[in-house]
C-alpha cells in the first residue's frame, strides 16, 4: 500500500465529499434531505479541504472546497426557496 502523506488524504477526502454532495443535491428534491444531509457533509468537506491546502494534494483540496462550497450554497438556497 502506498504511503501517502496525511494532507494528500485530506484533499482526497474533501474532493470525495464534494462529489457526494453534488450527487445528493442532484438526486434529492426534498428540502429536509437537502438540509440534513448536504449541509453537514459540505461543512466537513470544507474543513478537510482547508486543512489539505498545505500539502501535495492541494489541487484535490481546492476542487473539494469549490464543490463543497457550491453544494452548501445550493442546499441553503433550496431551503430558503422552500420556506418562501
Amino acid at each position: 500500500m502506498p504511503n501517502f502523506e496525511v494532507g494528500f488524504k485530506r484533499g482526497a477526502i474533501s474532493l470525495t465529499l464534494g462529489i457526494i454532495n453534488m450527487t445528493l443535491i442532484l438526486a434529492c428534491l426534498a428540502w429536509t434531505i437537502t438540509l440534513v444531509a448536504v449541509s453537514p457533509i459540505a461543512i466537513v468537506g470544507l474543513i478537510f479541504g482547508a486543512i489539505g491546502l498545505n500539502s501535495r494534494g492541494k489541487d484535490l483540496a481546492v476542487t473539494g472546497i469549490v464543490l463543497c462550497s457550491y453544494a452548501l450554497f445550493v442546499s441553503l438556497f433550496i431551503c430558503v426557496l422552500r420556506w418562501i
